[in-house]
């Protein structure tokens, strides 16, 4: 698995509008972008308001780990997956969360095959989008062509001793 990191992937540095359409930039037609939140966080913590946006949506849930972080048993934390569908499901789920993590199935493919994992986490003086690749040379190959115009002088990729100095 190849990572990336997306450099001051946040308000202030790049407008919601043009992170939306980055995120979106990772999927073919008929791909599923699947953000998630633990079934107790879900119960216990979401407003109604969320809960009447996340439970339609639900795909999936499962005790699965699919980060590419460590190992983690997920036995006390059940993940209920939601998929977003366009710009505007994908501006409520930010709303919802805006450290989020997602992933990405491909079209007819199973769960646990995901080809991405795009998680949005603090750094030390920014905030960084991590792109995790399952399919060696698709994030290079297919979406950096369609990114990069949303690149600046301050959003673009890093390497991680830009990140974590």
């Amino acid at each position: 698995m190849s990572r990336y990191y997306l450099n001051n992937f946040y308000v202030g540095k790049i407008p919601i509008e043009e992170r939306i359409k980055i995120m979106l930039s990772f999927l073919e037609q008929g791909d599923s972008l699947l953000f998630f939140h633990t079934k107790d966080h879900l119960e216990k913590h979401c407003t109604h308001q969320e809960k009447a946006f996340i439970q339609p949506r639900i795909k999936f849930i499962n005790n699965e780990w699919v980060f590419p972080w460590g190992t983690q048993p997920l036995q006390k934390n059940t993940l209920v997956w939601y998929q977003v569908i366009g710009f505007n499901e994908v501006m409520e789920s930010l709303g919802i969360n805006n450290l989020f993590t997602c992933i990405i199935v491909q079209k007819n493919d199973e769960f646990k095959n995901h080809s991405y994992v795009l998680s949005l986490r603090e750094s030390v003086d920014s905030f960084v989008l991590i792109i995790d690749e399952k399919r060696k040379g698709d994030f290079m190959s297919r979406v950096l062509p369609k990114i990069k115009c949303y690149f600046t002088e301050d959003v673009k990729l890093a390497s991680i001793e830009e990140i974590l100095p």
